[in-house]
């Protein structure tokens, strides 16, 4: 997931949701062959058997083009491609019941694997709220390609998303896969082939939260990608990040130095600059400074007013925020995680800001709702606002929906104890004292 918040990890991506092996800045996707070389083009549409197959080319390209920014539009078209090409894809439970593409599914053949299209697939699912289906594409993804870690990464970060802990179960132990098999493919690759397979490990030490050792791992990918500097680009900005975490400050400017002269006109480095200098390594100046250079390169990009608006609001400058959210959101507008994030800044503190309002907060996590209807977290928020603003029954039932979304293992008990205290005071009075007792079998205190 990406590193953004709401499933989008907050130790993936720093702006923005990208796939695993996706570059951002040429906009390409690669994959690997059976040598895991990793300039493998995924669709030879004149040469390779799929290209045999347009609806599934024509259904996959829809997907990787709308995979950045519309994470539902993108599951629909790997969804629909791989359900043109033959596999059992139950589109009624990813929510396309209506939307059955328009070809006669036919199996391609020896000799092609589906395993990237249900890698994107689960991806797209999870950038969309639906951790559940999602996790079950990235493993039928892991059972098509099980000697590659990233989609055991892929189902790591999903189930940190889902549960909202770092340390589950789950997680750790997808990790520990995807390690043992970095760990095999750093042991057996040619040297050419060791730069994607360094970025996997440090993707793996980020969501362990090992900053130090994932800046590490960023600078070996970086210097082995002498050939593709988009991708070395990709790295030097993700080894900044993970120095700054660290508290490496002097690694992250030698990183982002570097970055910066392989590409002036990629906002990423900017941002990342302008992250590091508002944390107080630099002046507030020289934050100015940076993410002006990243306005000025990528004014598109709603990345750059989420940072924006990030750091204004860090800076306590309200109004310039609210704002750069108003940009974002002009520019990013089906995006429930951001619509999320807007009705955070909203959401009034003790004692409140004077831009807080509860409606206003309600008001962006309903749209959140609408955009992420899987998303047990957006249900929740939305429910705390209504309970906030004295709607106690329909609270109740952003709970209950929250409940029936939720990781079995995790979240449900903080959700029932919450849930008893709503409908306690919504003289649901039978309703409450079951959820009690769920609560009370967690052990944990009604909040």
């Amino acid at each position: 997931t990406e590193r953004l918040d709401i499933g989008e990890s907050t130790a993936l991506r720093t702006y923005r949701a990208q796939p695993l092996l996706y570059d951002e800045v040429t906009e390409e996707a690669t994959c690997y062959d059976n040598d895991y070389n990793s300039d493998t083009v995924c669709y030879d549409i004149e040469q390779s058997e799929i290209g045999k197959h347009i609806q599934v080319v024509a259904n996959a390209a829809v997907g990787f083009l709308h995979y950045p920014n519309w994470p539902i539009s993108a599951l629909r078209g790997f969804a629909s491609a791989l359900y043109c090409a033959g596999e059992e894809v139950d589109l009624a439970a990813l929510g396309f019941a209506h939307e059955v593409p328009a070809c006669t599914p036919k199996p391609i053949g020896e000799g092609w694997s589906p395993g990237l299209l249900y890698y994107y697939a689960g991806k797209s699912a999870v950038l969309s709220g639906d951790y559940a289906n999602g996790i079950d594409l990235l493993k039928k993804a892991v059972e098509r390609q099980p000697e590659d870690p990233t989609a055991w990464i892929g189902i790591a970060s999903a189930y940190q998303g889902w549960t909202g802990e770092q340390d589950s179960p789950e997680a750790v132990a997808a990790l520990d896969i995807a390690d043992s098999l970095t760990e095999d493919l750093i042991r057996t690759s040619r040297d050419g082939n060791l730069a994607s397979t360094y970025h996997n490990q440090a993707l793996i030490h980020e969501l362990r939260g090992e900053w130090d050792q994932a800046a590490l791992a960023y600078g070996k990918a970086a210097d082995r990608f002498s050939n593709q500097q988009a991708a070395a680009y990709n790295s030097l900005v993700q080894q900044a990040s993970a120095a700054r975490r660290a508290g490496e400050y002097q690694i992250a400017r030698d990183a982002l130095r570097t970055a910066r002269q392989l590409d002036w006109f990629a906002p990423w480095a900017y941002l990342e600059h302008a992250q590091l200098a508002s944390e107080g390594a630099e002046s507030e100046f020289a934050a100015r400074f940076w993410l002006s250079n990243a306005e000025t390169v990528a004014p598109e990009e709603p990345y750059v007013h989420i940072a924006i608006a990030d750091i204004c609001a860090k800076w306590e400058r309200y109004a310039c925020a609210e704002r750069a959210f108003a940009g974002a959101a002009d520019l990013y507008s089906q995006s429930g995680w951001l619509q999320s994030r807007i009705g955070d800044f909203y959401q009034p503190e003790t004692p409140p800001q004077a831009h807080q309002s509860w409606q206003l907060a309600a008001d962006h996590y309903e749209r959140a709702v609408e955009l992420r209807p899987n998303d047990p977290l957006m249900h929740e928020r939305y429910g705390f606002a209504l309970y906030s603003l004295g709607r106690l029954e329909e609270a109740v039932d952003q709970y209950r929906f929250a409940l029936d979304l939720a990781h079995v293992d995790s979240l449900p008990s903080r959700l029932y104890c919450n849930l008893a205290v709503l409908e306690r005071e919504a003289n649901l009075h039978d309703a409450a004292e079951a959820s009690e007792a769920k609560c009370r079998e967690s052990e944990t205190d009604i909040r």
